[in-house]
């Protein structure tokens, strides 16, 4: 996405503010909007097909997912060892 953005873009520090903008979006706001959202309706403002496609957006989250139930060892360590035989991604 950085990549397309400086493609597009004609000056160095545009490009590289919309590339620093683009990364704090989906690595962290994001990831706090489906949290906030979370907790601020105790879990019963989506539903959990909901929320795993819209884990899916992010291109961090699904490389972060694929990382941790990707690799037979990471899986035994971070909890979601039981991930890939319930729901294949």
């Amino acid at each position: 996405m950085s990549a397309l953005v400086s493609g597009l873009v004609r000056e160095r520090p545009t490009a590289a503010g919309i590339a620093v903008a683009l990364w704090l979006f989906q690595v962290i706001l994001f990831d706090i909007g489906l949290l906030g959202l979370l907790a601020a309706t105790q879990g019963r403002g989506i539903s959990a097909g909901a929320f795993r496609w819209l884990l899916l957006l992010s291109p961090t989250d699904v490389f972060r997912l694929l990382n941790l139930s990707g690799f037979n060892e990471v899986r035994k360590f971070s909890g979601m060892a039981g991930l890939p035989a319930a729901r294949p991604l």
